[in-house]
């Protein structure tokens, strides 16, 4: 089945009318032979809705959703499932991986996202959608800035205090306690956007540097390489000069090629933890700190708490 979703219009009735599902005052339910679950919204002032999706399909699912060049809306798209979302964002194959600096896709004008839903999976979504004068009426010195960015493909890291905010929304009764958790993390993602370069420093990327952009990004997703390399190393094999490659490396996945894997080490590493598949003391060593006591700051630096804790 092919979706055809128009961020501009409201997303809920477009999902209501294409698949001719039944819906229950703010909510969507899948019919039986699409498959189990349901996209719920929650709408509050200056047109911000907050999207819900968790479901389980049995038919693929092809979705094309797209954001006018001229649209007054802008949309997050965050992946709270447990694997990785695949999307073709403005031609380009990407992930959306959450707690990884992938979480997060931020939707500025101009932008078309394709993505396949396959059966027999379980996905959880959320859609934050506004329009551009909630930043002129909450972050009016942050509006201009954010609005201004347009054709460029935005990644921020899904954090655990703001997935425990958006949790906080899922299952709360109380819908003005829920509108101060969505415009706290709202704020945090702004705030996330603010610590990026100028934002007369952001443009338009080459699709061409995008796709080696990913590449170099594969690169550092891998937790234990023998040998990370350098960013001079990591620039050519982009096809880049140094300044221009952690310039857009940053615009892109909204930190330097360094914090970022720093991100995906210790994802990894509280993975490891959480299973029992390792010890604080192996993982370690495994992750490149020559003392067990320096990885045990950096877990608590990223997470908040120490690895025991885990």
């Amino acid at each position: 089945m092919n979706l055809k979703i128009n961020i501009a219009s409201d997303i809920l009735n477009q999902f209501t009318s294409q698949l001719k599902a039944e819906k229950q005052e703010n909510a969507l339910i899948l019919a039986p032979h699409i498959g189990e679950g349901k996209i719920s919204a929650l709408s509050f002032p200056n047109a911000l809705t907050f999207y819900h999706f968790s479901f389980k399909l049995k038919i693929a699912l092809q979705l094309s959703s797209f954001n006018p060049i001229d649209s007054d809306y802008l949309l997050l798209n965050i992946n709270l499932s447990e694997r990785a979302v695949e999307k073709t964002v403005n031609g380009q194959n990407l992930d959306l991986q959450k707690y990884l600096p992938s979480g997060i896709l931020y939707y500025p004008p101009n932008i078309k996202v394709a993505s396949n839903s396959p059966i027999n999976t379980t996905f959880e979504i959320v859609l934050i959608r506004f329009h551009k004068d909630l930043l002129r009426d909450y972050f009016p010195a942050k509006a201009n800035s954010i609005f201004e960015i347009k054709d460029t493909i935005i990644y921020e890291d899904l954090d655990f205090q703001s997935e425990e905010l958006l949790r906080n929304i899922i299952k709360s009764t109380h819908k003005l306690k829920s509108h101060a958790d969505l415009l706290n993390f709202l704020s945090i993602f702004f705030d996330k956007l603010r610590s990026r370069e100028s934002p007369e420093n952001y443009e338009n990327i080459h699709p061409k540097d995008i796709k080696q952009l990913f590449l170099v990004a594969a690169v550092l997703r891998n937790p234990t390489p023998q040998n990370l390399p350098t960013i001079a190393d990591l620039a050519k094999q982009a096809g880049m000069g140094k300044t221009k490659f952690k310039q857009i490396f940053k615009q892109v996945f909204g930190s330097a090629p360094k914090q970022y894997h720093q991100k995906i080490k210790m994802e990894y590493a509280k993975t490891a933890l959480q299973q029992q598949q390792k010890t604080s003391t192996e993982l370690a060593y495994e992750l490149g700190y020559a003392d067990p006591s320096k990885f045990t700051r950096a877990f608590k630096n990223h997470f908040g708490s120490t690895p025991s804790k885990m």
